[in-house]
């Protein structure tokens, strides 16, 4: 390998924002479950992430690489809960 390609290698991965959007339709505690599940957050933290879309319309749930953002966005798709990954 020469150098250039181990510059290029040990370049990090842009950041995407994972947010949760708050969604009358879905129930608090369902979205609470989900982000436990899901994000491996503990109950305090998935309330506070759930309570904050709640009451701002969004709650930024992490901060990843593209891939992981899409995949766990679509996660919470699969259970019906909005969330979006964004460029950060």
């Amino acid at each position: 390998m020469d150098s250039s390609s181990t510059i290029e290698s040990s370049k990090t991965l842009p950041p995407w924002n994972v947010i949760l959007h708050n969604d009358d339709e879905v129930s608090e505690q369902h979205v609470i479950a989900k982000i436990m599940e899901i994000l491996r957050l503990d109950k305090s933290d998935a309330t506070r992430k759930a309570t904050e879309a709640d009451a701002n319309g969004q709650s930024l749930l992490l901060t990843t690489h593209l891939e992981r953002a899409e995949l766990i966005a679509a996660q919470f798709a699969s259970s019906k809960i909005m969330v979006t990954a964004v460029k950060a």
